[in-house]
C-alpha cells in the first residue's frame, strides 16, 4: 500500500513538471481580434516569437515589458522577458511559435 501511494505521488510530480517545461516554447493560433498573455516560467530569458508565414496577418507581440512589435507573416522578435502578449489584428486566423534562445558558449 506505501509503494502504491509513493508511486502516486511520483506520477503526480512528473506530471506537474511535464505541464510547467511546455510553457517554455510552444505554438499559438490567435482568432481576429483575440488577445492572449503567455507565461514562460519564472525565469527571464532571451525569447523568440514568430508569425508564421502562412499566418493571415499581423501580430502585435509584446515580450515582457518590452515595446511592442508588429510581425507580419514570416517575421520574428527577440527581447528578454518572462511573458509573452499577443494580439491578432488581423480579419484571419494568426499563428506562430515561441521558444526561449539558448546561449551556446
Amino acid at each position: 500500500m506505501r509503494i502504491t501511494g509513493m508511486m502516486g505521488v511520483l506520477i503526480a510530480v512528473a506530471c506537474l513538471t511535464t505541464q510547467a517545461g511546455a510553457m517554455e516554447y510552444g505554438s499559438f493560433s490567435l482568432k481576429p481580434g483575440e488577445i492572449r498573455e503567455i507565461r514562460t516560467g519564472s525565469t527571464y530569458r532571451q525569447l523568440r516569437v514568430c508569425n508564421e508565414s502562412g499566418s493571415g496577418g499581423a501580430i502585435v507581440a509584446t515580450i515582457g515589458d518590452h515595446e511592442p512589435h508588429m510581425l507580419g507573416p514570416g517575421l520574428c522578435a527577440e527581447e528578454y522577458g518572462d511573458t509573452i502578449k499577443l494580439q491578432n489584428g488581423s480579419s484571419g486566423v494568426a499563428s506562430g511559435t515561441y521558444r526561449p534562445i539558448r546561449s551556446i558558449p
